[in-house]
């Protein structure tokens, strides 16, 4: 009933008033916002309505962060730009971003830490992070920037692994988050979306690995993704042949591939074995020539992930290191056939 609510209210409203001056007298206001906001973040969103209206913010009279509502366009437009899940329905969408939230972090503080159990994904809608991990001996390697628009975390949608590095605000930040529990509940209604989002996961996972993008902006690695489709050849398949026009740049995803080339003597001559995470095809495109050697699947089924010549050649044009690296690896490439 109305009147019992509102007398209970009454109560809570008391309890937290004096939970508040003891967790921030005891804990100090870092500790006492974190703990506060935490308790806010995982109330259900009508449990948060009732109380708000029958109790107002829990979180005074100390004002610790709240949490700021972000407009539904907003955090549709979110989940649209996101590779994992552009290839859902609109009505997927819609149900994702209903369940995003929004966080705030002021400069320095940690969004996650390293070694803690992953459980959300999180999207930049304003500020920047910086991804760390720190070694055996406690040394602190700042690995990443990440801005406006990209994401983190994303491995968590699937699996309960630990972090395996520490996202802190480089600048005041706030995102959307995504809780892995939201994103279960989201498959349970959709099964159809989870095979395609962990194909998704494992082609980014993938592409994070090769060293070719290791020391790339996360937006060059998501750009190439974003664009990617993905191709399965049978053993003995050829994947390119030598002397055709180069119009596609493929990573291996699962299985192996052999790299053989045709010389002078009409003999075939094996040059080296690629495995999944391994690039190839980079040299036809680069110099606009031919085919120089073929790929042939090896295994009993390859999968490769392909990336368009006019998609590549733009990419290119974009991000110079991007360039040089390929430049570089494709000229060490040619040496290796020549012998």
């Amino acid at each position: 009933k109305e009147e019992n609510v509102n007398t209970l209210g009454e109560t809570y409203k008391i309890v937290f008033s004096e939970f508040h001056k003891i967790l921030y007298r005891v804990c100090g206001k870092t500790y006492a916002d974190k703990l506060l906001f935490d308790i806010e973040d995982h109330l259900h969103e009508h449990d948060k309505q009732i109380i708000y209206k029958h109790i107002g913010c829990l979180l005074e009279p100390a004002k610790p962060p709240v949490l700021e509502t972000t407009s539904e366009e907003l955090k549709y437009k979110a989940i649209q730009d996101v590779i994992l899940f552009n290839n859902m329905s609109e009505e997927s969408h819609i149900q994702l971003s209903s369940c995003l939230r929004t966080a705030n972090y002021n400069t320095g503080e940690f969004i996650l830490k390293q070694h803690d159990e992953g459980d959300r994904f999180y999207m930049i809608v304003e500020g920047s992070v910086q991804v760390e991990i720190a070694n055996l001996a406690g040394h602190i390697d700042i690995v990443a920037y990440l801005n406006k628009g990209e994401f983190f975390g994303e491995m968590a949608l699937l699996t309960c692994e630990e972090r395996n590095a520490s996202v802190r605000a480089s600048t005041p930040t706030k995102v959307l988050y995504l809780k892995k529990d939201d994103f279960d509940s989201f498959l349970t209604i959709n099964p159809q979306q989870k095979d395609s989002t962990i194909a998704s996961l494992g082609a980014l996972r993938t592409l994070k690995a090769i060293p070719l993008f290791r020391d790339l902006d996360s937006n060059i690695i998501n750009s190439f993704a974003t664009n990617m489709k993905k191709e399965i050849f049978k053993t003995d398949e050829n994947i390119i042949t030598q002397g055709d026009i180069g119009n596609k740049f493929y990573v291996i995803l699962h299985g192996t591939a052999m790299v053989h080339v045709e010389r002078d003597d009409e003999k075939d001559h094996f040059v080296a074995n690629l495995e999944a995470g391994e690039y190839f095809g980079e040299i036809a495109l680069l110099k606009d020539i031919p085919r120089t050697a073929n790929v042939t699947a090896h295994s009993a089924e390859v999968t490769v992930l392909s990336l368009d010549k006019e998609s590549f050649t733009s990419a290119l044009g974009t991000y110079e290191l991007l360039e040089n690296n390929l430049a570089n690896a494709s000229h060490r490439r040619l040496v290796e056939m020549m012998n």
